[in-house]
């Protein structure tokens, strides 16, 4: 069942996409803001479930693509903390010396 909210995601997706060959450089992204219950993961969820077999069907015989990565970060996280997420998710193998900075560039790179 779609909500508004998700609705509101999808069209702010569409949008991304839309846009994704203007501005040579700027790297696309969607946060989903919002107070607990109002439906963040489910429409994330429902969102990586849409995206994922469109992408597939776009670039057959690519089994390794991740075009949907989906992490879960608690409300008190920092932004080394996020980016750690997707790290791990990555299985990228994360040191304490490494700074916020060198994180991110290695993810985008592995992305």
């Amino acid at each position: 069942m779609r909500t508004p909210a998700m609705d509101s995601v999808f069209t702010a997706l569409r949008r991304l996409l839309l846009n994704r060959r203007q501005q040579a450089g700027a790297r696309r992204g969607l946060i989903i803001p919002g107070p607990a219950t109002t439906g963040k993961t489910t429409t994330m969820m429902a969102l990586g479930r849409s995206f994922q077999p469109a992408d597939a069907r776009r670039h057959p015989g690519q089994d390794g693509r991740r075009p949907v990565l989906f992490i879960s970060v608690p409300p008190a996280a920092t932004p080394k903390m996020l980016v750690s997420a997707f790290a791990r998710f990555l299985g990228m193998p994360l040191t304490d010396r490494l700074n916020q900075t060198q994180i991110t560039s290695a993810v985008c790179d592995t992305v």
